[in-house]
């Protein structure tokens, strides 16, 4: 049954469009959902600030460091994403110091 968890994760982190949205710099889309996750806190990226998705994460990575867990997706169906699934994705924007 875990097997089956992590694969579809898996398979929704490769489907994700998060990482095009971040390649453009493209705001995020009216409906969707962006959280980066902390221990103790958290960032939600509001998708009216018309903001690109790209420079966003790269203000909270200087702000508050890697995030544990993203949500992303549209509100009612967001899906919860590791750190070892969207690390990649984040790599470009982290500054020397936390690379």
């Amino acid at each position: 049954m875990a097997y089956r968890k992590r694969e579809v994760a898996t398979r929704a982190a490769a489907s994700c469009s998060l990482p095009q949205l971040i390649a453009r710099n493209a705001p995020l889309e009216s409906g969707s959902l962006l959280v980066l996750m902390y221990e103790r806190a958290q960032a939600q990226m509001n998708p009216g600030d018309k903001q690109g998705v790209g420079s966003w994460i790269k203000e909270s990575l200087d702000k508050h460091g890697l995030p544990s867990l993203i949500r992303f997706g549209r509100r009612d169906r967001a899906t919860v994403l590791r750190r070892d699934e969207f690390i990649q994705w984040f790599e470009p924007l982290l500054t020397k110091q936390e690379a």
